[in-house]
């Protein structure tokens, strides 16, 4: 089960949902990543981390026939890098999608996650210059 999804609602009438991240998903999350760094999609996006590493990575995706099924529509990735520190190693959403809430729940997902399932007591990140 994914770890705290209940404590995190997102926006709108049910539309999508967060689930956890399954192998499925992997070519759907790699555009994503590589679109939001104005790329062009290719496997090296679609790399999980490393199994020695602590990670949990969720999904939303739309809902058809009352489960989250449909269309991964945003990604986030958290890797616990050392004793309480994580790493948000991604986080984005699907263009046309923006602006509607689902990238402030993915940040709630990210806090809870980080700090109640990792034990991190901090939150780590980069940004690139042109990704903002």
């Amino acid at each position: 089960m994914l770890p705290l999804a209940s404590a995190v609602s997102l926006p709108g009438d049910g539309r999508f949902e967060l689930r956890a991240y399954e192998p499925r998903d992997k070519k759907a999350v790699g555009i994503l990543r590589a679109v939001a760094h104005h790329e062009e999609p290719t496997p090296e996006w679609e790399k999980p981390p490393s199994d020695a590493l602590p990670h949990h990575t969720v999904v939303v995706a739309e809902v058809q026939e009352g489960e989250a099924r449909g269309r991964v529509v945003a990604a986030a990735r958290i890797i616990v890098t050392e004793p309480h520190l994580a790493h948000l190693q991604f986080m984005c959403v699907e263009e046309g999608l923006r602006g509607r809430g689902l990238g402030s729940a993915l940040l709630r997902w990210v806090d809870l996650t980080s700090r109640d399932a990792c034990g991190a007591r901090h939150v780590e990140l980069e940004v690139d210059r042109g990704n903002v």
